[in-house]
């Protein structure tokens, strides 16, 4: 597991951190959709989703990975919100 600082300036350190980490996030991804009880076509649409995110900007995620934490839990935090602002960008804010 990798805890160290992904160099902000260096895309291709950070797109090969992405290649090696891809069945994680996959993995972290996969169980986000089940606590969340999307059904399979919208947790294929979050998968796909989260790659373009993490692939956006030149991996511009995982360069503002710091290392104070381990990567895994970086990582599904981050998951985790892409997921809330897919819903709210699909459903909308619930005002009263």
């Amino acid at each position: 597991m990798m805890t160290g600082k992904c160099p902000q300036s260096d895309a291709s350190n950070a797109e090969a951190l992405f290649l090696a980490h891809l069945p994680l996030i996959t993995r972290l991804t996969q169980a986000i959709a089940r606590r969340r009880h999307l059904s399979p076509a919208d947790a294929e649409d979050l998968t796909s989703v989260v790659y373009l995110r993490f692939i956006e900007d030149d991996y511009a995620i995982l360069r503002k990975f710091e290392g104070r934490s381990t990567l895994r839990t970086f990582l599904i935090v981050v998951i985790h919100r892409i997921c809330l602002d897919l819903r709210t960008h699909e459903w909308g804010k619930w005002r009263p």
